[in-house]
């Protein structure tokens, strides 16, 4: 864990208590039967393949008398090491959290040299690698942009425009671009409305919000 990590744990600490990180892994057969057990729901023109074991965190604090409290989140998030497994799709390859909620939640990562860093703030949840393969009706197998389509797919920095539909041949607007660069990268942010045209509640609304914020 990182010292702002730890530093920002330790202001929850009693007196002579400890922090225990426990991490459980599953084969890989196992961690597709873990996504249906919770219960996730994909679209049909997805496919998701898992690579590597299911890894399972819990991170507690232990007082003195051995009471736990779980650390469900770590701000600022810590980063984390992991070897990408070598039969694995980098392209198609991110990082998952299986949600109690039944969600998969793309944690994303920076791969190089067979090793990706993540940054990970929900200690007390299970992550596995997945390949996730998006296949577009209107994406022919000739066109020239399939592969990178599908990259930017799997990276979540584009979905399409509606259901299975990515429309190569269309345009792009200035909230569809704003919504990628707030994905590729990472940008949060919040705030009253900057520009008259820009909808509470549109579906790119946060992402011009973000952007705004970044300047």
């Amino acid at each position: 864990l990182s010292a702002g990590t730890l530093n920002s744990i330790a202001g929850e600490l009693a007196d002579r208590s400890n922090i225990r990180l426990t991490i459980h892994t599953a084969a890989e057969e196992e961690a597709l039967q873990a996504i249906r057990d919770a219960g996730v729901r994909l679209p049909a023109h997805v496919e998701i393949r898992p690579v590597g074991s299911l890894i399972e965190l819990q991170l507690h604090l232990v007082d003195e008398e051995g009471n736990e409290t779980a650390v469900e989140v770590l701000d600022p998030p810590t980063i984390v090491e992991l070897a990408i497994p070598p039969q694995a799709d980098p392209d198609l390859l991110g990082l998952y959290r299986i949600t109690d909620d039944a969600r998969l939640v793309y944690v994303g990562g920076w791969a190089k040299d067979g090793v990706m860093r993540v940054e990970i703030s929900h200690p007390d949840d299970r992550y596995v690698f997945l390949e996730y393969d998006t296949t577009f009706a209107d994406v022919e197998a000739s066109l020239w942009a399939r592969d990178v389509i599908k990259k930017v797919a799997a990276k979540h920095l584009m979905q399409g425009v509606s259901g299975e539909r990515f429309d190569p041949h269309g345009t792009m607007t200035r909230a569809q671009f704003a919504v990628m660069l707030v994905r590729l990268l990472g940008l949060e942010g919040a705030g009253t409305p900057a520009f008259t045209d820009v909808p509470a509640g549109a579906w790119y609304t946060e992402a011009v919000y973000a952007a705004h914020a970044a300047g």
